[in-house]
């Protein structure tokens, strides 16, 4: 999964190279940045982790909360030191809530919430 290195920022929406506006809040924590692929209008709120050691994608107009963490690598409950790389897949206009956490190898499907939000 091809992805490319955000860097982070406080302010306004960070438009990469390819065009495609993405609003990264400011202390968001990037395992390591380039197994990532972020969809157009995807929004990232302060303070989530996204490792990425085994990638994520994150599908346009996605949400991910405020201290959300999202994981891409398990661990063997056996061996602690096998550790299995697992991709991560944030459909499209999915919400995941403040402090909620996404294991590896999900599917959080196009439309779908994670956690709980207020009601409107």
């Amino acid at each position: 999964m091809a992805g490319h290195p955000f860097p982070l920022h406080a302010g306004p929406p960070y438009l990469c190279p390819h065009r495609r506006w993405v609003k990264i809040y400011h202390g968001v924590d990037l395992t390591y940045g380039y197994n990532l692929s972020i969809g157009d209008g995807a929004v990232i709120r302060q303070r989530a982790l996204l490792n990425d050691r085994g990638g994520i994608s994150i599908g346009k107009g996605a949400v991910i909360g405020s201290f959300a963490r999202v994981y891409s690598h398990s661990h063997s409950p056996g061996e602690f030191g096998e550790v299995a790389l697992v991709p991560t897949d944030i459909g499209a206009g999915a919400r995941i809530a403040s402090h909620a956490i996404v294991l590896a190898g999900q599917h959080v499907g196009e439309g779908e919430t994670v956690g709980s939000f207020p009601a409107t």
